[in-house]
């Protein structure tokens, strides 16, 4: 269907600052970044991330976005080494671009295009391994496999360990959207798949568990209402704000309920959900003044009774006066 493929006609996967990375993250550590996305009950999508990035000791704020649109209808979020993603993201658009202009294509399914995600990452694994490892052996993956009985058992084995435990710079993505089977959410850690479509939401990067404390904390989940959702994924960025590297300005964009209706959130709306932020952490703050004030009354009520207490014991304890 054409619908799918409008903005990969004009989609630079170069976009994605090839210059900049996380400090070359490797498997377990924590990108600098926090993307969110979370369901509502309406099928749609809500999906948010900052925009800085960190190039040695130097963090700044480029116009470049940590959002690619797959198709009209599936966003990425991206975080982790830029240098790595741009050349996954380069072979992910090249699948896409084959798939959808295919005759009568349909429309692309979210799981599958995160699946593809997870092939080029293992394609993108294997060459550097072969580079690294079997190479300077005069070896390829095929020729070792078939090999295998003619070589050293010692070797065979140090290199399989090798192959086994290698490395490449870590990433994470969620991939979110709509299909013909409604609206889902998948998360790619390290090359590892998950779905997301139960919990209702997903957060990566360094504010990734700030997000995903304040989601939780709501309990939210997909059946909740447009508005609410709006207001808590923008509140969970901002909240995010104050993990390592997270970034203050935002991007955020919403999908569904229809096919092809991926669109950025206008300028307008995040400087209200803006305002409405800083006026309920006001309102928190008030609050929590007031609760320390009760908390204060609440404790020297205490020490007061404890020192009349001990005022009265002293009484009793003195032994009474003699004529």
């Amino acid at each position: 269907m054409g619908g799918q493929t409008k903005p990969l006609t004009g989609w630079k996967p170069f976009d994605i600052p090839l210059s900049v990375k996380s400090e070359n993250n490797h498997s377990g550590e924590m990108d600098v970044t926090v993307c969110i996305a979370a369901m509502c009950d309406e099928n749609i999508i809500f999906a948010v991330s900052d925009q800085m990035l960190t190039a040695g000791d130097i963090q700044f704020q480029p116009q470049h976005m940590k959002a690619i649109d797959v198709t009209t209808s599936i966003l990425a979020l991206i975080a982790g080494d830029a240098g790595f993603q741009a050349e996954l993201f380069n072979d992910l658009s090249a699948k896409v671009n084959f798939a959808v202009r295919q005759p009568d294509a349909p429309w692309l399914k979210v799981q599958e295009v995160a699946e593809a995600y997870v092939a080029c990452h293992n394609a993108a694994r294997n060459k550097r391994i072969e580079a690294r490892l079997l190479s300077p052996l005069g070896l390829t993956y095929e020729t070792f496999l078939s090999q295998q009985r003619n070589l050293a058992p010692e070797l065979v084995s140090q290199v399989a360990q090798e192959m086994v435990a290698f490395d490449v710079p870590f990433c994470s993505t969620i991939f979110c959207g709509v299909d013909e089977t409604g609206a889902h959410i998948f998360t790619v850690n390290g090359g590892k798949l998950s779905c997301e479509d139960n919990v209702g939401f997903s957060a990566i990067g360094s504010g990734g568990r700030h997000a995903e404390s304040l989601l939780m904390t709501a309990e939210h989940s997909r059946s909740e209402p447009l508005a609410d959702t709006l207001f808590r994924i923008f509140s969970a960025k901002k909240r995010a704000e104050v993990a390592p590297g997270v970034g203050d300005r935002t991007n955020l964009f919403m999908v569904g309920p229809a096919l092809g209706s991926l669109v950025p959130v206008r300028t307008d709306v995040l400087d209200s959900l803006e305002r409405l932020f800083k006026k309920q952490m006001q309102s928190e703050r008030k609050a929590l003044e007031k609760i320390h004030v009760e908390v204060r009354e609440y404790i020297d009520e205490i020490n007061r009774q404890a020192q009349e207490q001990h005022a009265q014991q002293a009484a009793a304890a003195k032994p009474p006066a003699t004529d």
